[in-house]
């Protein structure tokens, strides 16, 4: 009994152990505890908060003085602030992206862990990720498609992109194209030890359905429709006009007018209903 309760007690202290590692584990898995590349984050949000701080210190000196009427301000002060810290720390990453692509320019390709092309592109993910999450947090919708012009994407007139994510590189939106909620459009997939860049392509007057996943190297010809929670393959083509569905995509219909959709549905109606009564007086013969 000693013996099998000793065995008891040391699996559990093993399964708390692996618990308390598999805790961590969901705690971090954004990685930017890990990831020193996330060094340029941390630069770009110190550097946005000590702006915004330099120029709050008039009102917070006048408020210490007792100028108490100025506590009206406030509300708007801090609004202003929210604007000002995006506005900069996209400044700095700006420059800081700059400066990187000079150093190794973005490319195209399956690179292995740890190589270059690796180190680089995490270099560019941290830059472009704080000023991208602020600017998606705030409630002017157009600020989010000047800030992806800034870093690169190539998007067109009338481009409308929901609440989603979309990689602040070899992107090209083509007017009047919209993108629904929770879609994500990635031109970078990690596999195993394996970095794959590809561009992606979205021609004009396309929908993107919601919780869709676009792949790198997708190309959507003009017209195409992605369905709802459709995931395309790398590297795969979508014809023009048409709607592309499935998981992945591997299903395509053609795009109808409202007439004919409801002409279409009124002979199937009929076509149900004639089976029916073939149904019926089969029955009635059998009787």
């Amino acid at each position: 009994m000693y013996l099998i309760m000793n065995n008891k007690s040391s699996r559990n202290k093993e399964k708390n152990k692996i618990m308390n590692q598999a805790a961590i584990k969901i705690i971090s898995t954004s990685g930017i505890f890990k990831d020193k590349a996330s060094f340029f984050l941390l630069l770009e949000f110190i550097g946005g908060i000590f702006i915004v701080i330099y120029t709050s210190l008039w009102l917070i000196n006048y408020l210490l003085q007792g100028f108490w009427i100025l506590w009206l301000l406030v509300p708007l002060s801090v609004y202003g602030c929210l604007y000002l810290f995006t506005f900069t720390i996209t400044f700095i990453a700006f420059l800081l992206l700059r400066l990187v692509n000079k150093i190794y320019p973005p490319k195209e390709g399956i690179f292995e862990r740890n190589s270059k092309g690796w180190k680089f592109w995490r270099y560019r993910y941290w830059i472009t990720y704080l000023p991208l999450w602020s600017v998606r947090a705030l409630p002017l919708p157009w600020l989010d498609i000047a800030i992806y012009r800034i870093f690169g994407v190539k998007l067109g007139r009338n481009v409308c992109i929901y609440d989603g994510w979309v990689d602040p590189e070899f992107i090209t939106i083509g007017e009047n194209t919209m993108t629904s909620l929770n879609t994500i459009i990635h031109s970078h997939l990690i596999y195993n030890d394996k970095l794959i860049i590809q561009r992606v392509e979205i021609g004009r007057n396309c929908i993107i359905g919601p919780q869709t996943i676009v792949s790198p190297g997708t190309t959507l010809e003009e017209g195409t429709i992605l369905g709802a929670n459709s995931i395309t393959k790398i590297g795969q083509a979508l014809e023009g006009g048409k709607i592309h569905v499935g998981v992945p995509v591997s299903k395509s219909f053609p795009i109808m007018s409202i007439e004919e959709t409801e002409t279409k549905l009124a002979k199937l109606g009929v076509e149900q209903y004639k089976k029916k009564q073939e149904g019926k007086n089969q029955e009635e013969k059998k009787e």
